[in-house]
């Protein structure tokens, strides 16, 4: 009886042996690296180390850890857009990117454990670098009008944009007439816009008014903050005969070998009164830009004129913007001695 009781357990030991043996052939007693969760990443934060006109410096902080295990060896590396990874480390957790642009950036930290047991962790971070504590903002100028005739003009618009924090080059523009975006859904540097063929009467009402038209003008940054300014403007142009100019006295004199010119002219219109009527004058090459005139004066005199042959032009213009011009030829000789 002893025999056999000794025989079972010599075969129980055995037993034993080769399943031991077995199992760590196959790795079931094998013992095990770490059986982490994937680390964590937390705590991330970011400030601008250094900003300059176009581009700035920031500075990335973050923690890495594996949850519920407190000596756990982390390691982090980080990289901005497609660019380079940095090395991997278990003690650095910031960076800072130096030169970068103005503008959107994705950041990128991945985690894993030194063990490398578990799947690495992957944080981003979607940043706009811009700085400035407020939208950026635009100034619309007062629109000018060039008549077309039959009722008709063209306008052209002009802005001027600013931002605390962005270069003015790096602004873009949508410029928005009756509601409608002259460039669609385009957004583009340009800092003036031009629309042909608006409407001067308003077809609505039949004592000849004019149709009050609305521009607006958006402003978007790098970081698409936006501003905007708006005015309402009209079309002064009728549909109708332009004003009547002539020149009727054009002659020059001579004082001690100067010349001088004298001009008087005659405008008149059918559908404006004397005060809704404009005109202006020049006389190149002595004098290349129009100048104003009350048009109840109606003549002008120019001194100080070298010798030579001149054209003397007369601009009228009526309360809806249509336009005539007159103009005739001067001659000033003063060859006194």
């Amino acid at each position: 009886m002893t025999r056999i009781r000794v025989t079972l357990v010599a075969f129980v030991l055995v037993l034993l042996a080769f399943g031991f043996l077995g199992c760590s052939q196959f790795g079931l007693f094998r013992p095990q690296e770490f059986d982490w969760d994937p680390p964590w990443i937390g705590n991330v934060s970011h400030d601008i180390a250094e900003e300059r006109y176009l581009e700035a410096d920031i500075r990335i902080d973050w923690d890495a850890f594996v949850l519920g295990v407190h000596d756990a060896e982390v390691e982090c590396r980080i990289m901005v857009d497609s660019g380079d990874w940095t090395n991997w480390s278990t003690a650095k957790r910031s960076h800072i990117f130096r030169g970068l642009r103005k503008g959107d950036h994705t950041f990128t930290i991945e985690a894993r454990t030194v063990a490398k047991s578990a799947d690495p962790f992957l944080y981003y971070l979607s940043l706009c670098l811009d700085g400035g504590a407020n939208p950026p903002s635009v100034e619309l100028k007062e629109p000018k009008t060039e008549c077309s005739g039959n009722g008709y003009g063209h306008v052209s618009f002009r802005w001027e944009g600013s931002d605390d924090a962005t270069a003015e080059e790096s602004l873009r523009y949508m410029c928005i007439v009756d509601g409608k975006s002259v460039w669609g859904d385009e957004w583009m540097e340009e800092t003036t816009c031009k629309l042909t063929q608006l409407e001067s009467l308003n077809p609505e009402l039949e004592d000849n008014s004019l149709m009050q038209h609305t521009v607006e003008v958006r402003v978007r940054d790098v970081c698409d903050r936006e501003g905007s300014d708006s005015l309402e403007f009209l079309v002064p142009c009728k549909i109708g005969d332009p004003p009547y100019v002539k020149i009727r006295v054009l002659h020059s004199v001579c004082e001690e070998g100067i010349g001088t010119v004298f001009a008087q002219w005659t405008i008149s219109d059918d559908d404006s009164s004397e005060v809704d009527l404009h005109s202006w004058w020049k006389l190149p090459p002595y004098q290349e830009d129009w100048a104003s005139i009350p048009i109840t004066d109606g003549s002008c005199e120019v001194k100080g004129v070298p010798n030579g042959l001149y054209t003397f032009w007369v601009r009228a213009q009526d309360r809806y913007g249509n336009t005539n011009r007159d103009t005739r030829d001067v001659d000033v000789s003063c060859d006194c001695e």
